[in-house]
């Protein structure tokens, strides 16, 4: 299990930074930023990468000031974006947002809570509402019923961007992995929960996840997504680390999903 230092002292306010990649997100990415100042803990600092679009994004956000911050890059994707926005942040926490979700008021609150109860923690995950046209679903409805909610492991299907992590652990962890196009999201989540990190749970739906239907969740049940997940669970299926008892489920896993894969390749 890693052993990072905790911070100094608990006894001041945690600043969180938000990171929010965003392409071609001029007609959401107001309410997005919105939703962060709305907070009823104030965020520390939102940072916005502009990841190349084409459209009006960047200038919708140029228009709020602090604590709000605007970093523009030629396109290079999902990865490369949050790496961008890891690299300047500077608050005690790090958090993500899509550029077409959003938090609930007291999100922030809610982490900050679980934090100073458990200062042992790395990491704070919260449920997330994923909103269809027809339905709400939460994440947490997913979970396999073995799966603990006190310390989350490798059984909980998640929703990454409702991950809040300390930065020093996040420094430690590593970019993420720009060579998974769709899902470097998973891949670091593996990388966390494999490598040991302390993982606490808030059971609320704080995180408002919009289903696009032409999105990475749903690219993710595509060939191209089939074949990243087995590439991440063949991973840490060997990676040292992992602890030995979750080895067969991510081998079991990533069989599965290489057949998937093979499957949908022959039959387009």
């Amino acid at each position: 299990m890693p052993t990072l230092p905790l911070p100094e002292s608990e006894s001041r306010a945690l600043t969180f930074s938000v990171i929010v990649p965003a392409f071609r997100a001029e007609s959401s990415i107001r309410a997005t930023i919105e939703s962060l100042l709305a907070q009823t803990y104030r965020v520390h600092e939102i940072i916005v990468v502009d990841d190349g679009s084409p459209d009006a994004t960047a200038d919708v956000v140029a228009t709020f000031g602090a604590p709000v911050s605007l970093i523009r890059q030629a396109n290079a994707g999902t990865a490369a974006a949050r790496n961008r926005g890891i690299a300047a942040a500077t608050g005690d926490v790090v958090c993500f947002l899509d550029a077409d979700d959003v938090y609930e008021p007291r999100r922030l609150a809610s982490v900050a809570a679980a934090f100073a109860a458990e200062p042992e923690l790395d990491a704070v995950l919260t449920d997330a509402a994923l909103v269809e046209p027809t339905r709400t679903v939460l994440a947490s409805s997913w979970w396999p019923l073995a799966a603990r909610r006190d310390r989350l492991d490798i059984r909980a299907k998640i929703i990454f961007c409702a991950l809040c992590i300390r930065r020093p652990a996040l420094t430690a962890l590593g970019p993420f992995d720009r060579r998974f196009h769709l899902l470097e999201d998973v891949e670091m989540w593996h990388r966390i929960v494999c490598r040991g990190y302390r993982v606490g749970y808030v059971d609320e739906p704080s995180y408002i996840y919009k289903i696009n239907p032409t999105g990475k969740t749903q690219g993710a049940r595509t060939a191209h997504g089939a074949w990243e997940l087995f590439r991440i669970d063949l991973r840490y299926a060997l990676a040292l680390p992992t602890p030995h008892g979750w080895r067969p489920r991510l081998l079991l896993r990533s069989l599965r999903h290489l057949r998937t894969a093979l499957r949908a390749r022959f039959e387009r």
